[in-house]
């Protein structure tokens, strides 16, 4: 049977538009990784890039229909997790050493760790749901997009905090637009909560005009990534090789 005009719509502005941008942003980073000499920068540059492919994954891993699959996804979503908080926790840490009177980010060092708890139970609880098909339906995704919500919520906030005190200019355009981006996975996390009260199929949640507001989140974080990375090295300032 084939796709419906709704479905293909759905595919475009959920998928292929936020990969594709991921994907540019991974080249963007990577490149311009080459052409900076401060090995803050490059590190900083070499994490984003490898967050954005592995974000790439996420518009298109949606749900499983088989238990290896599910799995699959399961495992998956807690590694993609997992990453993007390792890169926003490198980020406050590169926004700290950047500030001439290197000051504590709302203490990062502790409340960090609210962050590595909320991505454990995540992993905890996507697993459960694979094995355990009445857990995953209301409940599930309340659970789910809290844990997603807790370490964007401390990061978001931490990221603009340092790119505000941060003494270096080319750092303090990459952070905000990064802590742009880190407020949208907050607006991403309730939008999914949110339209978890509306009683959705897998196949309604993913692939029908209510999922364009989460493929629009990801277009717009996918963008301030694009930002963050291109304000690293501004265009005029460098020559990308091909």
């Amino acid at each position: 049977m084939p796709a419906s005009f709704e479905t293909i719509i759905t595919v475009i502005v959920t998928e292929i538009i936020p990969v594709t941008i991921f994907l540019y942003d991974a080249y963007w980073s990577l490149e311009i990784r080459k052409a900076l000499a401060s090995p803050i920068y490059r590190n900083h540059a070499l994490w984003q890039g490898a967050t954005s492919i592995i974000v790439v994954g996420g518009p298109i891993l949606t749900y499983g229909t088989s238990l290896v699959i599910s799995l699959v996804i399961a495992v998956f979503y807690s590694v993609f997790f997992a990453v993007i908080f390792a890169f926003i926790d490198s980020a406050v840490k590169v926004a700290r050493r950047s500030d001439p009177l290197l000051r504590s980010i709302i203490r990062w060092q502790t409340i960090r760790f609210a962050g590595w708890c909320s991505i454990g139970a995540l992993a905890v609880v996507n697993v459960y749901s694979v094995f355990n098909l009445n857990f995953a339906s209301g409940s599930y995704y309340y659970l789910v997009n809290l844990f997603i919500a807790i370490p964007f919520v401390i990061g978001g906030p931490a990221i603009l905090i340092g790119a505000k005190r941060s003494g270096d200019p080319i750092l303090r355009g990459n952070l905000k637009w990064l802590g742009l981006a880190v407020v949208f996975g907050v607006l991403f996390a309730a939008e999914g909560a949110v339209e978890a009260t509306f009683g959705l199929s897998n196949f309604q949640f993913f692939y029908t005009y209510y999922a364009l507001p989460s493929g629009g989140l990801w277009i717009l974080i996918g963008l301030a990534f694009y930002k963050s990375a291109r304000s690293l090295a501004p265009v005029n300032r460098l020559t990308l090789d091909g």
